[in-house]
């Protein structure tokens, strides 16, 4: 018994000696490492830019110019700079005003242009004819006719696959005579050559008595200066930016101008643009036109009228009440004997046109 007592001891320590001894448990192998993860960066295309060319007929010193490259700034920015419309002022891109209807509606060369509907009459007569020039009293009897005009011009724009977003009144009260004596009375005019810049204002002048004529503005200070014409039309602000005043020394106010100038692009062109586009045009075309109602509150008569008189111009009183009846009438027998020539159309939009004069009581 005694000798199985002290086994058991023995047997737990050589137990206890075989763990101790044992080699240490290996350690667990690491994990693997991920592999990189690839970072792919995606960048969103450049959105692309439409560019529209603009003619103009107005130099950069006139005030119109301005209202243009307002006009085309204001879609750029609304557009975020989806849409650009570079203005080319003083018809720098080569076209002719009076081919517009063309280079523009018909053949698309570029895309706009801005200017006076008078311009484009040997294309379109009912454009020419739509508005009585120097037949209007006052520049508020302009506005209030504008009105009613406007939808015409739209309709007659649009035959030649031309769509109008904008209209502007030509921002002066008053057209002056600008002249090389002070001859402020159609007595004192009686044989001088005057000039027009469309074919039934130098009727009109011819049927008063004067020699009248059409001559481009660009022409107007060399034919003063040799003498070919004696007097022209134009305001205050094509003085100075025209340099008349070198050739020149007076001027008098006869008339309110009637020129309602369009902002128009290529109906194709319009029509080519996104949905978006087309309706950012429209309403900043909206808006601008409205813009420029509210400017004919302030006309820019005073403004250049002292620029003209710091040139050395003297600006004579208007015309007489007499005088300015008689050219009145004898632009309402112009432009209707004119009208007749053509017949048609032409007559047609004539007679709209005389009726809201007699119901406004202009006749």
């Amino acid at each position: 018994m005694r000798k199985k007592v002290l086994l058991i001891p023995l047997a737990l320590l050589l137990a206890v000696s075989l763990v101790a001894c044992a080699a240490p448990a290996p350690a667990p192998a690491p994990a693997p490492a991920p592999a990189p993860t690839a970072t792919i960066t995606v960048t969103a295309p450049a959105p692309e830019v439409i560019e529209w060319r603009m003619h103009i007929p107005w130099t950069d010193t006139r005030p119109e110019a301005g209202l243009m490259l307002d006009w085309a700034k204001s879609i750029s920015e609304a557009s975020d700079g989806r849409l650009k419309v570079t203005v080319y002022t003083g018809g720098a891109l080569g076209f002719k005003d009076a081919d517009m209807l063309r280079i523009v509606g018909e053949q698309g060369t570029i895309e706009m242009f801005a200017g006076y509907h008078g311009y484009v009459a040997q294309d379109e007569p009912s454009l020419g004819l739509l508005v009585p020039s120097m037949a209007f009293e006052t520049k508020e009897d302009v506005v209030k006719m504008a009105t009613f005009w406007r939808p015409m011009l739209v309709e007659l724009y649009a035959k030649h696959n031309v769509r109008v977003l904008s209209h502007f009144l030509w921002n002066f009260s008053s057209v002056h005579l600008v002249m090389k004596g002070p001859w402020n009375s159609f007595d004192q005019l009686q044989g001088k050559k005057v000039r027009g810049w469309e074919a039934a204002q130098a009727d009109t002048f011819n049927k008063l008595g004067m020699a009248g004529a059409v001559l481009p503005q660009a022409e107007l200070y060399l034919a003063m200066k040799t003498g070919v014409f004696d007097a022209g039309l134009h305001t205050t602000n094509g003085v100075v930016a025209l340099s008349l005043y070198e050739v020149a020394d007076y001027t008098a106010p006869l008339y309110p101008p009637t020129d309602d100038e369009v902002v128009a692009v290529n109906e194709a062109a319009f029509k080519s643009l996104p949905a978006d586009l087309q309706g950012i045009i429209i309403n900043k075309s909206e808006e601008w036109t409205a813009t420029w109602v509210k400017m004919t509150e302030q006309p820019w008569d005073a403004e250049w009228d002292i620029k003209a008189a710091d040139k050395g111009i003297t600006i004579l009183p208007d015309f007489s009440a007499e005088d300015k009846a008689a050219l009145q009438k004898a632009a309402m027998e112009v432009w209707k004997d004119r009208g007749a020539q053509y017949g048609g159309e032409v007559v047609e939009y004539q007679n709209k046109v005389e009726a809201v004069m007699k119901q406004l009581g202009l006749l």
